[in-house]
């Protein structure tokens, strides 16, 4: 375990629990490991994640949620992180847990023996390769530092020092899914943001090649060559797996990591939502996305989309409905009046609709705040027109008195 000398621990304390392409050359030599010059341009960053080292804490088990019986068992698979300019990996230890794991087996066992009765011509070996979780009725007992299960029994939110968004054998940088958020949300489509990607990792390749080949060029210049010959070898393509080996995923994968990225966050986007005041509501129902959303036997499970936004034009409500009836509202508005309720918040004094004769009767029921509002206005006064002061309005009244004689003449002719 090469973790175990204390100066790489020390290394990897001082960066951050980076090992960083540039140090990787050193560090490597010190451990022995043979490379060429042109190898050591092809060093990618490390990042190494054990939170038993970094925080001196034990890790908890995904599955009975406990830290008494967990222990360390290996090292887990190297997961390889897409960033923007340069993809990286991440290794961590894989743990074990006392009391999950001599269940899993005691279930294993029975369900195998269950799938051969079932299936006598089925081997013991097929038998457990066609068992699920499911059909075990119990979790292995085995995990990695950066499941997500295990991420979220880490405390004090410590998981965020994770520099990347994981999935099941890869990742994106955190840095990388922060910039997908706000470009998708103004129309930037997937295929675009990955193509954007592939453009700057390609064009991190091309400025190492070029600035390789200029260090070649300059050597020769001098008289002097590369001791290993490396000098001579050809700078690898971008998609050379034993050189460069730059990968950037399809426009489907980071269409999906937006949306699992969403899904975890979703607790804090359903808050901050809720945080939002409304002095206004605009209320709209959409059909066109009710119709393509899913249907059953050909027809749309749901008849519209419910809208509303606030004066700054951020979602309030937003629901399907089944009929435009307006019992359809009614739960989702109470639920509404509760939230605004108790964050403090008045409600909507205005709602604009675009069946107000048909709407105005429920949604003053249902918001009291709206009746309230048109009384007040329904008790202020008539302006009359003698009592408007033109000396605050910039306009020549000589001016607009002539142009006003010249629009009747010419409507009158």
């Amino acid at each position: 375990d090469a973790l175990a000398s204390p100066w790489l621990l020390n290394h990897l304390k001082g960066n951050e629990w980076w090992i960083r392409a540039c140090h990787a050359p050193e560090i490597a030599k010190k451990l022995g490991v043979e490379f060429t010059e042109l190898e050591a341009l092809y060093f990618r960053d490390l990042y190494y994640w054990e939170p038993t080292k970094r925080y001196g804490c034990k890790m908890s088990c995904p599955t009975c949620g406990s830290a008494q019986h967990t222990k360390i068992k290996d090292w887990s698979n190297t997961r390889t992180v897409v960033g923007l300019k340069r993809n990286y990996f991440i290794l961590g230890k894989r743990y074990e847990c006392n009391k999950c794991v001599p269940a899993f087996r005691a279930a294993k066992e029975i369900a195998v023996a269950a799938a051969l009765a079932a299936n006598p011509s089925w081997s013991t070996h097929r038998a457990e390769q066609e068992l699920t979780s499911e059909d075990i009725g119990a979790e292995s007992g085995y995990f990695t530092g950066f499941d997500a299960a295990s991420l979220a029994l880490l405390s004090h939110n410590r998981s965020l020092d994770l520099p990347a968004f994981l999935t099941h054998r890869g990742g994106l940088d955190r840095d990388l899914v922060d910039l997908m958020r706000p470009l998708v949300v103004s129309g930037q489509r997937f295929e675009r943001f990955s193509k954007m990607v592939l453009e700057m990792q390609t064009k991190q390749h091309t400025r190492t090649l070029i600035r390789r080949e200029d260090e070649v060029k300059f050597r020769r210049e001098q008289g002097s060559v590369c001791g290993d010959g490396s000098d001579k070898q050809l700078f690898s393509k971008f998609s050379d797996r034993k050189g460069w080996n730059g990968f950037v995923p399809s426009s489907r994968y980071f269409a999906d990591v937006y949306k699992a990225h969403s899904k975890s966050i979703k607790g804090y986007l359903d808050t901050e939502v809720k945080k939002r005041g409304a002095e206004t509501l605009s209320w709209d129902v959409s059909y066109k996305e009710a119709k393509l959303l899913c249907q059953y036997k050909g027809q749309p499970v749901f008849k519209g989309l419910v809208t509303a936004c606030n004066e700054y034009g951020e979602i309030r409500l937003q629901f399907h409905v089944v009929t435009d009836g307006h019992d359809q509202f009614e739960a989702q508005l109470e639920a509404f009046v509760a939230t605004m309720n108790s964050y403090g918040h008045t409600l909507p004094s205005l709602l604009f609709t675009d069946n107000p004769w048909m709407d105005k009767a429920f949604f003053q029921r249902v918001l009291p705040s709206l009746l309230a509002s048109e009384r007040k206005m329904n008790n202020q006064p008539e302006a009359d027109a003698g009592d408007v002061d033109l000396s605050l309005f910039d306009v020549d009244l000589d001016v607009l008195g002539d142009y006003l004689k010249d629009l009747v003449l010419h409507l009158v002719q």
